[in-house]
């Protein structure tokens, strides 16, 4: 009976010691995390992140005010978003009144919305945005085109809320890079349309007195 008890504890000790043996070659499994208890970053694959796209305009420094909004520049406590898209862009103008008088000053609001749902930043200065003035097809005047204000400024975005712009104009003509002479305009029709690059918003119409 000794004998039989002993080599039972044998048997049962030979199979405990092949169970606790580890498979030569296999590694160890991976919980994902590192020695500090930190995630592991995926190694590779991941995509990278692209540099923004920087808008782009042949324009000169224009005459224009700081923008106003809530989301002006500094309202994100120093975080820079990235550029927003073009495609994610509305741009629209309006004028304080529909008709100025020959001692008023025409002032016009550029407004400039983002639809897309994370923040972004927009270069609304006015080598960027531009307010144009036409006399039927004809160009008269640009708010880009004599050089005054801050030519880049830009100015972080959220979601539906406008960052506006206000531009006054001289009711003289001009021509890029000031070229040329600066007529008075004559009383009569205008428009006035807002232009970034190939942004461009819906015009308005007003008149001179």
């Amino acid at each position: 009976m000794l004998a039989g008890a002993l080599a039972t504890l044998a048997v049962a000790a030979w199979s405990l010691s092949q169970a606790l043996m580890v498979e030569p070659g296999r590694p160890p499994l991976r919980t994902g995390h590192g020695p500090s208890g930190a995630a592991v970053a995926p190694q590779g694959g991941g995509p990278a992140s692209g540099a923004p796209a920087h808008h782009r305009s042949g324009h000169t420094p224009g005459s224009v005010t700081k923008p106003t909004s809530s989301t002006s520049p500094g309202a994100f406590g120093g975080f820079k978003p990235r550029f927003c898209s073009w495609h994610s862009v509305v741009i629209s103008v309006s004028a304080t009144q529909a008709a100025f008088t020959a001692g008023q000053r025409p002032n016009f609001s550029l407004s400039v919305v983002s639809t897309q749902p994370k923040d972004c930043s927009f270069n609304v200065g006015s080598s960027h945005l531009a307010l144009v003035i036409k006399e039927g097809p004809a160009r008269l005047w640009s708010s880009a085109d004599c050089g005054k204000g801050a030519g880049s400024l830009v100015t972080a975005l959220r979601q539906g809320v406008p960052t506006v712009v206000t531009v006054s104009w001289n009711k003289k003509t001009s021509a890029p890079g000031c070229a040329g002479p600066a007529n008075p305009a004559p009383a009569g029709r205008y428009t006035a349309y807002a232009v970034d690059g190939s942004l461009v918003s819906t015009p308005v119409t007003f008149r001179l007195g």
